[in-house]
């Protein structure tokens, strides 16, 4: 159902549910969403899981190479473009914006 909880070690394309939350909240075309890929990591926050992610443009990041994670990201600040958490039930409860950063 969410794909994006599968694997936390290599980043992958969106899920369609982040696809249209970007383009539904940021009216971001489907041509830009289908070039950008994710990372996740899961830290507790106030003693509850949480997902972290980071939507990035592998071609800024790190060229053909789209395997990176959530923590190699820290390495490549420029190709994010938002950034945010998940709740416990897969909802969308935080995200930043970092395109104009």
């Amino acid at each position: 159902m969410f794909s994006f909880f599968k694997s936390k070690n290599e980043s992958r394309p969106l899920d369609d549910y982040l696809v249209r939350y970007l383009e539904g909240t940021y009216q971001m075309p489907q041509d830009e969403t289908s070039k950008l890929h994710f990372a996740t990591t899961t830290e507790s926050l106030a003693s509850r899981k949480v997902t972290l992610f980071r939507i990035f443009d592998p071609a800024q990041a790190n060229g053909a190479d789209n395997k990176v994670s959530y923590q190699d990201l820290d390495g490549h600040r420029s190709s994010l473009q938002f950034e945010g958490r998940f709740a416990p039930d897969k909802t969308v409860t935080e995200i930043q914006d970092l395109r104009s950063q």
